[in-house]
């Protein structure tokens, strides 16, 4: 018979390979036509999914730390855990303490599992896209010549509007206006 910790160490070890064989399979149709567009889309979505799963992990990992000190704090001396409350004979707070215990495993071992994933998501993304992930910001350039290179080009697009206005055939006239807004 198997220990616990036996079957988490033997899952946490195949499960970057089948994640892996699973999104060959999934993405299977993406490759062979070769949709790369669609399969960063598709593998960039999943990998902030993984990403903010991850986040949510860490909060859950605080929260029952927290817990955790907070109840050890006030029942007892700084330094003692269930093991050692049950020897005392402090038997609820043993099983509090134990409870908080099994919990943070609980959550590490998942948040372990969450990580394999999305580090065979990041090599899936490498090996079949052609480069590394980099995930998504949203508001961040990537240098200030990138910022002055976008300044410089709006600057030259708007004088040439005002310059080039009257040029500018309106794509729909007055009269057309109403109609249009009605459709």
């Amino acid at each position: 018979m198997t220990t616990l910790e036996q079957k988490e160490t033997e899952i946490l070890g195949t499960i970057k390979t089948q994640t892996m064989s699973g999104l060959n399979t999934m993405y299977s149709d993406l490759v062979k036509f070769d949709d790369i567009f669609n399969l960063q889309c598709e593998l960039g979505a999943d990998l902030r999914r993984l990403a903010y799963t991850i986040k949510g992990f860490d909060m859950k990992l605080d929260e029952v730390r927290l817990q955790y000190l907070a109840l050890r704090d006030a029942c007892a001396s700084g330094d003692i855990n269930s093991a050692k409350a049950s020897m005392n004979g402090q038997e609820v707070l043993s099983k509090q303490l134990s409870s908080l215990e099994w919990k943070a495993e609980r959550l590490a071992y998942s948040q372990e599992l969450i990580k394999a994933k999305e580090e065979a998501y990041i090599d899936f993304y490498s090996i079949k896209v052609g480069k590394k992930y980099v995930p998504y910001s949203s508001n961040a350039f990537k240098s200030d010549k990138h910022l002055e290179k976008i300044n410089k080009e709006s600057k030259i697009t708007k004088a040439w509007l005002l310059d080039h206005s009257n040029e500018i055939e309106p794509i729909l006239e007055g009269s057309e206006m109403i109609p249009a807004i009605i459709e």
